[in-house]
């Protein structure tokens, strides 16, 4: 199970170059197939990002974005929606250390302790391992658990 921030829609619509976009797309393409759950935060930045996508100009990231929705985001096999007043509270002095942007990311995981976080945050990593929280880099994340090599 996990919780991935917004670097996959960063990604997808190709603002961190062309290998990333695909390594991005194959997840996207690849998820439906493993025996893995993705935990969403609806109205979180992240579901923006995802429903943005769909609507995008570029065919390769509204492809993408639609790809999410039809084979991840709707089906409750592979995506768990939450609203995010359903999340637990965050520590006060966990929630000091981490960017508040990234507070639904730790509260999502909190929820589903079970959860990795999936992020190219640095300072978060260290920041999560630091607190004993399941995190794993961008690059971990893909490579192990669906194969895409980075």
């Amino acid at each position: 199970m996990f919780v991935v921030n917004e670097w996959l829609w960063s990604d997808v619509a190709g603002q961190n170059h062309e290998v990333r976009r695909a390594q991005a797309t194959a997840f996207i393409e690849e998820f439906p197939k493993r025996d893995h759950r993705l935990v969403l935060v609806k109205g979180s930045k992240f579901d923006h990002k995802a429903w943005r996508a769909c609507s995008s100009h570029d065919e390769r990231t509204a492809r993408a974005g639609k790809l999410f929705a039809v084979n991840i985001r709707i089906d409750l096999d592979r995506c768990i929606p939450i609203e995010e007043v359903d999340l637990p509270r965050l520590d006060e002095a966990l929630a000091a250390q981490v960017n508040p942007d990234d507070h639904y990311l730790l509260r999502a995981q909190l929820a589903f302790p079970e959860a990795f976080i999936a992020t190219t945050d640095q300072r978060l990593i260290d920041t999560l391992r630091a607190h004993q929280t399941p995190v794993l880099t961008r690059e971990d994340f893909l490579a192990t658990h669906f194969g895409i090599a980075c």
